[in-house]
């Protein structure tokens, strides 16, 4: 350790320069006594010299009665007894700087990093995880894994020696929710896909609040898959919307239509998107009669989704419906499981807050809570489960352990 045991220390846990988020540790005896004066509470009850460990507080970093930056605070207790505070701030230069100098003014020595202790796996993980984080939501998590995902896995090693078939089920239930959540840290993928001229583009732009292709009534407008980013609800969202497929064999009329090959590579490349999605939008003009358009689709292209996965949308209400709910259902009934239905107008944004409600229940079908113990990078994950499927109890067991205790020797991000 180098770090003196009776020196209160702060130092930039994440790159300096500009980015999203910042993570500064402040770690000593004097940390309670510091953050008291430096950090307002949104809740002034709370007592921030005895911060209970792995308690997260957001409010506003002071310098006088001048607010430099808001953010979270999270503080555990290390292996000597000291106290350790992390703030998760907004990753400017300047009001980094500020917060920097705030605190050593009021009495925490500066240390570069390589001068620190070394963090745990678990730790450098959340900080690198932190840098890249998008909402505030995720800030939250991660900073929160910090101090309860070591916990979990010593308490997980207990109960492997003790009951190998216990543990290893508890390890499995916690793998399931982790890759429940990872949409969360991560970011999720929803993917557009229908006939043409249904107006996914249109949609689109109402759910991300932009025009990133071009919207046309002209049938086929969209020629290859586009993608946004945007959130719902505090999750990281990639939209990807796919070109229309139009009926290969017989049009609306009854005559024969022509595709060329640039509109079927654009619909192979869609669709390739499209399966990798997190949730499937299956989006229909409900304002043509039915089943000439739909019909068709459903004929050629029913076995393209994950029907868990997706949600049906009737689009074009604007214009009046002209077939049902039920002879939707009456398509996919043979699938066996409910389907989710749910009609909008992209033109308008009627229904696009029910949609955005559907879309959420999908990305967090898998996770039972957003509290306790997660893995929060694809790494651990596919790190643990290669673990729990190959490795004996002993190696499952020290695993657990040295993801939890040791420093950098596990690479988990």
């Amino acid at each position: 350790m180098t770090l003196d045991e009776r020196s209160t220390s702060v130092r930039l846990l994440t790159p300096s320069g500009a980015g999203g988020v910042a993570v500064i540790r402040l770690e000593g005896k004097r940390s309670g006594v510091i953050l008291s004066t430096a950090f307002k509470p949104s809740r002034s009850a709370i007592d921030l010299t005895r911060l209970d460990p792995g308690t997260l507080v957001y409010g506003e970093f002071l310098d006088a009665d001048e607010v430099v930056d808001d953010g979270i605070v999270c503080s555990r207790v290390d292996d000597l007894g000291c106290c350790v505070i992390d703030f998760s701030v907004h990753g400017g230069v300047r009001s980094v700087e500020r917060l920097m100098i705030l605190i050593q003014r009021l009495g925490a020595e500066f240390h570069r990093g390589g001068e620190a202790v070394v963090a745990s796996t678990i730790e450098a993980a959340a900080d690198a995880a932190l840098c890249r984080a998008r909402t505030r939501l995720a800030v939250r998590l991660i900073a929160r894994q910090r101090a309860v995902l070591p916990v979990a896995l010593k308490a997980l090693a207990d109960t492997l020696e003790r009951d190998g078939v216990q543990g290893r089920e508890e390890l499995s239930r916690m793998l399931d929710r982790s890759r429940g959540v990872l949409s969360i840290f991560e970011g999720a993928k929803v993917g557009l896909f229908g006939p043409a001229n249904a107006g996914k583009s249109t949609l689109m732009h109402r759910l991300v609040d932009s025009a990133n292709s071009v919207v046309s009534d002209v049938t086929g407008t969209t020629r290859d898959w586009v993608s946004a980013d945007g959130a719902i609800d505090g999750v990281p969202v990639r939209w990807i919307d796919t070109a229309g497929v139009r009926a290969l064999e017989d049009g609306e009329d009854g005559a024969s239509t022509d595709v060329d090959g640039l509109e079927l590579e654009a619909v192979s490349r869609g669709l390739e998107q499209f399966r990798h999605c997190g949730v499937h939008l299956i989006v229909l003009d409900g304002s043509i009669a039915f089943p000439s358009g739909p019909m068709n689709f459903f004929s050629r292209y029913q076995s393209e989704w994950d029907v868990s996965r997706a949600v049906f949308v009737r689009n074009k209400s604007d214009l009046g419906a002209r077939w049902g709910e039920t002879q939707l259902v009456e398509q996919v009934a043979e699938c066996g499981q409910p389907v989710r239905f749910v009609t909008v107008s992209g033109r308008t944004g009627s229904g696009i807050s029910e949609l955005r409600s559907a879309i959420l229940e999908k990305l967090r079908s898998e996770c039972e809570s957003l509290e306790g113990a997660f893995f929060f990078t694809l790494a651990q994950i596919e790190r643990f489960s290669a673990i729990l499927s190959d490795g004996s109890d002993l190696e499952v067991v020290a695993s657990l352990r040295n993801a939890a205790q040791l420093k950098h020797e596990i690479p988990l991000y």
